[in-house]
């Protein structure tokens, strides 16, 4: 999980045997049924109710290569139930940025 998690899955990334470690652990740190029962949540509570009563300006941050949650499963979605409000700035870099 850590691989697709931080993107080691990826051609030229560069993430620490260390860091997978440190994730790994984590993980064997909880409950099995804890586990279960945080990943079943995560998973399974919708939001929506709660996101159409957000009424000030929010700023929406997803990375467009998420593969644990991808974008259009939850970051353009959950942009159109709140009020965006977006500043010139953030209005002239809608297009992603080429790295």
């Amino acid at each position: 999980m850590s691989a697709p998690f931080y993107g080691a899955n990826r051609a030229g990334a560069k993430v620490s045997q260390g860091l997978r470690d440190s994730f790994w652990l984590q993980g064997m740190m909880c409950g099995l049924k804890g586990a279960f029962d945080c990943i079943k949540a995560f998973s399974e509570t919708d939001f929506t109710e709660d996101l159409k009563k957000i009424d000030v300006p929010t700023l929406v941050l997803h990375g467009d290569d998420d593969q644990i949650v991808p974008i259009g499963d939850l970051a353009m979605l959950s942009s159109k139930l709140v009020k965006v409000q977006l500043s010139r700035s953030l209005k002239a870099r809608r297009q992603p940025v080429e790295s």
